[in-house]
């Protein structure tokens, strides 16, 4: 018997994709994070690094299998997901710190736009993704009969 549910190959791709972005984590664990104000290094980041890398797990656990509990993972990843982004847009300083860490990264940048345009592209990214996240999250629940079979 086969696996016909609506949705199947978009909704393992999607999954596939948060193992990726797992594996990604996992790469930049010693990363320094910018959060609540402050940058986040050593352990503060690798604990950081490792809740978004079971977030991204668990999420694409529950999108390939079809679990069932999959429609609360993937709300509750993006409600995490979400707190965590408001925060960063609400916080001059931590925004500021992200900025930072992006020409540290990538001084040309500044060749490129000045210090606030480049501000201004982070919010707008931000925002973006953000719709994208809950873009997807609607499409999920749409789809919420891939979790029932």
């Amino acid at each position: 018997m086969s696996d016909s549910r609506k949705g199947k190959f978009t909704i393992r791709t999607a999954g596939f994709s948060f193992f990726l972005s797992a594996l990604f984590q996992m790469m930049s664990l010693k990363t320094g994070v910018p959060f609540l104000g402050n940058m986040l290094s050593g352990t503060s980041a690798v604990l950081y690094h490792l809740i978004y890398v079971s977030i991204f797990l668990g999420m694409g656990f529950v999108l390939w299998t079809g679990s069932r509990n999959g429609l609360a993972v993937i709300f509750g990843g993006t409600a995490l997901f979400t707190m965590e982004k408001l925060l960063l847009l609400a916080s001059r300083t931590t925004l500021q710190l992200y900025t930072d860490q992006i020409t540290a990264f990538s001084p040309d940048i500044l060749l490129l736009m000045d210090l606030d345009a480049l501000r201004g592209y982070v919010v707008f990214i931000t925002w973006v993704l953000l719709a994208s996240w809950w873009g997807f999250t609607f499409y999920i629940y749409l789809r919420r009969d891939y979790f029932r079979s």
